[in-house]
């Protein structure tokens, strides 16, 4: 729904490149070294050939060239569903999530926690609902916490993409658990939160069940709060803006978030459409900037690039401009 900061594009790149270069130094050469036996003993020579061709864009391509690895790989795969099986247990044991996302004694070594950190995404990608802080604690020598990691990708289909860089979503437990789990994603139906969001294609509505949610002092939920899509956007987009909003249940999740809704209609009824001026005029000396004050009257960021960092930044903002009080 909002994408990975899409500010830090060219640093995610490098961190990419990192992240290959950690894993190309101690996870990956004997894992692929016994691959390759297996591979030459068992008449997968073509596929191993694949595989470390393009071991690199594997593990920090772009998740359109992800895309083009996968249709190299699934051709070679054995019809024969032992055979198949077998093979992709050995792929997996290569590309060993497990192994990379295991808490590490080690506190300096690169494993899950020391890239979700790196990232430094603060809220869920999938829903903007829920905090995926990453703590590590330097001075204990821990590793506290850190979201999980959802495969846009499922890895349980692509083993081979189990650890790649764009494949790896920071995410929270509802959403890469409860929610997505296997579902197969791919570019031409799901947005991919490292590349592209909903932004202002589609807008969060309150739809109020009586006067008293109008006016924000309803005590009941029956209101509901809905993603509307910009009908003049294409058919491609708006199909999947509409599945990741199915498949994360988004309209039923932010109908929750109902008095949250009601506490900025109050607002906006307080002060007549003027909330922002109104705190300005009673405070002026009190805020540096229009992104301050929106920040103070709020409780969230004004700009689509720092949606990432706090949870219901999207809704906010569009419930904010859809009151007039932006």
């Amino acid at each position: 729904m909002i994408q990975i900061n899409k500010s830090k594009e060219l640093e995610f790149q490098q961190i990419a490149e990192l992240h290959f270069k950690k894993l190309n130094e101690n996870l990956l050469p004997t894992r692929l070294k016994l691959f390759k036996e297996f591979c030459e003993s068992n008449n997968f020579q073509e596929l191993y050939k694949i595989i470390q061709e393009n071991l690199k864009i594997i593990i920090c391509g772009k998740p359109n060239e992800l895309e083009k690895v996968i249709s190299k790989v699934e051709k070679l795969l054995p019809n024969e569903e032992d055979r198949k099986q077998e093979l992709l247990r050995k792929i997996s044991s290569v590309f060993n999530y497990g192994a990379f996302s295991e808490k590490q004694e080690d506190i300096g070594k690169w494993d899950a926690y020391r890239l979700v950190e790196k990232l430094g995404v603060n809220s869920c990608p999938y829903c903007n609902c829920q905090y995926t802080f990453t703590i590590i604690d330097e001075d204990k020598n821990e590793k506290i916490v850190r979201p999980p990691l959802d495969h846009f990708f499922a890895h349980s289909i692509y083993p081979y993409l189990a650890i790649s860089f764009y494949n790896l979503i920071p995410a929270c437990a509802i959403c890469n658990s409860t929610f997505k789990r296997d579902v197969e994603f791919d570019l031409e139906n799901f947005i991919h939160p490292y590349i592209e969001e909903f932004g202002f294609n589609a807008k969060f509505t309150f739809i109020p069940d009586s006067y008293e949610d109008l006016i924000g002092i309803s005590k009941s939920h029956n209101s509901k709060t809905q993603l509307r899509i910009n009908p003049d956007i294409d058919s491609s987009l708006k199909n999947r803006i509409n599945n990741n909003i199915a498949i994360f249940h988004l309209d039923d999740i932010y109908s929750q978030h109902d008095d949250y809704i009601k506490e900025m209609i109050r607002k906006q009824i307080i002060a007549s459409g003027a909330y922002l001026d109104m705190l300005l005029k009673q405070y002026p000396d009190a805020f540096q900037s229009k992104e301050e004050l929106y920040q103070f009257a709020f409780g969230n960021f004004p700009n689509e690039e720092d949606f990432h960092k706090r949870p219901l930044s999207k809704l906010t903002h569009d419930i904010a401009e859809e009151l007039g009080l932006i």
